[in-house]
């Protein structure tokens, strides 16, 4: 069965595309908003270009709460990319989300070995409302991030590969440090897999 996932997998990444940009894919037409996206990304001068400055100030400061080095590493990619073009940033946004989707699959599947819950759990996350901040708000970057490296340090876990789980669990924490409670999602996989 697990097979049968792999060899499908780009059906499932466009069809998952499909439904996200259907869904999410206003979102590419929203402005900036006065709310976080000025302090960090409009109006922040560490973003506007990747040099030893600013990778020094993203890497030495907060924004003002939390430490997001690699969100702000992101934010510098797409200014180099767009300048300040709110569309492209909700666009790097909205395909980090449909990546996060494709991976609930992959970690689902991983952990019960069914792929129809596995599919129907990813489009589940997929379109779920409450995921409607991360993707449509540009300051949202942060979460979309560290739940990718969240599921990415999830999936190698189970595939045993540690050091590279430790490895995204590292850039997670860059990310937002909300993924700080990776190793007790561990410790239930564990206990999950001795049923």
């Amino acid at each position: 069965m697990e097979k049968d996932l792999r060899s499908h997998w780009y059906l499932i990444l466009g069809f998952f595309a499909f439904v996200g940009f259907l869904i999410y894919g206003a979102s590419l037409g929203n402005a900036f908003v006065r709310w976080d996206d000025g302090l960090l990304i409009y109006e922040n001068p560490a973003i506007r270009g990747i040099n030893f400055s600013n990778l020094k100030t993203i890497f030495t400061t907060y924004d003002p709460e939390l430490y997001i080095p690699l969100t702000l590493l992101s934010y510098q990619f797409d200014f180099l990319v767009s300048g300040t073009n709110a569309a492209w940033y909700h666009l790097h946004s909205l395909v980090l989300h449909i990546l996060n989707a494709v991976l609930v699959v992959g970690f689902i599947k991983l952990l019960t070995k069914n792929t129809w819950v596995s599919i129907l759990t990813g489009i589940l996350f997929l379109i779920h409302p409450l995921n409607t901040e991360a993707v449509a708000w540009a300051s949202g970057r942060k979460d979309l991030l560290s739940t990718l490296f969240f599921l990415l340090s999830t999936n190698l876990y189970l595939l045993r590969k540690k050091k590279w789980s430790l490895g995204c669990f590292a850039l997670g924490l860059l990310a937002k440090v909300t993924i700080l409670t990776l190793p007790a999602v561990f410790i239930l996989i564990a206990l999950f897999k001795k049923q």
